[in-house]
């Protein structure tokens, strides 16, 4: 059997998140999780100052992080996105 996260947001890159994707592996790790899907709210960055490119690579910042924290931490880590369309939410999985 499996236990995988798959709608996990990551502090500071989604605002409504407050742990860190560190303190969120361990967590999940502690938990018996075996995965974790990164899917903060894209685009979460209101900073009109930053290129549409510096805003993706803000976005996946928390990814990376958490691909080079599962290797010491022992949890697996997937990329995804929650996006809004016409009010709804969705969850996209898969992303590289």
């Amino acid at each position: 059997m499996y236990k995988y996260e798959t709608h996990l947001h990551t502090s500071p890159v989604s605002r409504c998140a407050i742990a860190s994707v560190e303190e969120s592996l361990k967590y999940y790790k502690e938990l018996g999780y075996d995965s974790v899907f990164i899917t903060n709210h894209f685009p979460d960055v209101d900073d009109s100052d930053r290129t549409y490119e510096e805003k993706v690579n803000y976005y996946f910042s928390d990814y990376e992080k958490g691909l080079e924290l599962s290797k010491t931490i022992g949890i697996k880590v997937f990329c995804g996105v929650e996006t809004t369309y016409g009010g709804t939410d969705f969850l996209v999985y898969g992303l590289s």
